[in-house]
């Protein structure tokens, strides 16, 4: 199996990666406008970590930042709020702990925080479900 590197994006590197599914900023609008929002949001707590392959590929990331800035209809103020999470594009990169490893990452940044844990809202099969994680 191929190893991965753990990466943190930050408004500088972030236009690096693929993101979304976008990976080139000049071609694709989107990803130009996910980086200014990056850009604008950084500031206040949002973080954006992925595992890369060593080909340079994205296979998973989670996108998570303060709950009072959060871009869900949440109310989650006093928690880390889980915006995205995903991990495995390939089969190869599934069922590895990748995504765990993700998910303590933002629980011991909670925690330094002095938060009150992790909130994570997810949509299954058309009902919106919300999860929190407490320490």
């Amino acid at each position: 199996m191929e190893e991965v590197d753990f990466v943190e994006f930050t408004p500088e590197t972030i236009a690096k990666y693929s993101v979304c599914g976008y990976k080139d900023a000049d071609k694709h609008v989107e990803l130009r406008k996910k980086i200014d929002w990056y850009s604008e949001y950084y500031p206040k707590g949002l973080r954006i970590k992925a595992f890369i392959a060593k080909n340079g590929i994205s296979q998973g990331m989670m996108e998570y930042m303060p709950g009072k800035y959060a871009h869900r209809p949440v109310n989650a103020d006093g928690y880390m709020f889980i915006q995205c999470l995903f991990a495995g594009f390939k089969k190869e990169y599934k069922g590895k702990g990748y995504a765990s490893h993700l998910l303590e990452t933002c629980i011991n940044e909670a925690k330094e925080q002095k938060m009150l844990g992790v909130a994570v809202s997810l949509l299954e099969r058309v009902r919106l479900w919300q999860i929190t994680k407490f320490f």
